[in-house]
């Protein structure tokens, strides 16, 4: 499934409840049969417990694939943020030291916050 496919599906907000909503969630993937023997049984056809299942199955797989898409850009942005706040952190420190930010960074932080408690 690709992540355009994923959104599509996505678009339903939850596991459909109606048979019709079901079908068109299917149908997304464009599945006109589920196996079931050597040719399968058309959508229509098909049990609604068994409908329910398969819908279920792809909105879950949709979520992981729309996860698994964003996971690399949240893991970048989540270190950014952190570089960012250490950064803050540091300026913090040079502020309160009342030290130049070229003297400060030549010293590990753990050394600024013992120089602060004293």
């Amino acid at each position: 499934m690709n992540i355009d496919l994923a959104y599509e599906i996505l678009n339903y907000e939850r596991v459909p409840q109606s048979r019709e909503e079901q079908i068109g969630l299917i149908k997304i993937i464009r599945y006109t049969k589920l196996k079931r023997g050597a040719n399968g049984t058309p959508l229509n056809k098909c049990s609604d417990k068994q409908l329910l299942r398969v819908a279920g199955k792809l909105f879950r797989e949709a979520e992981k694939v729309v996860n698994d898409y964003w996971k690399p850009f949240e893991e970048e942005k989540q270190k950014e943020t952190q570089a960012e706040d250490q950064r803050l952190y540091r300026k913090h420190l040079y502020d309160i030291l009342n030290i130049s930010e070229s003297e400060g960074q030549t010293r590990p932080i753990s050394e600024l916050e013992k120089e602060m408690l004293q």
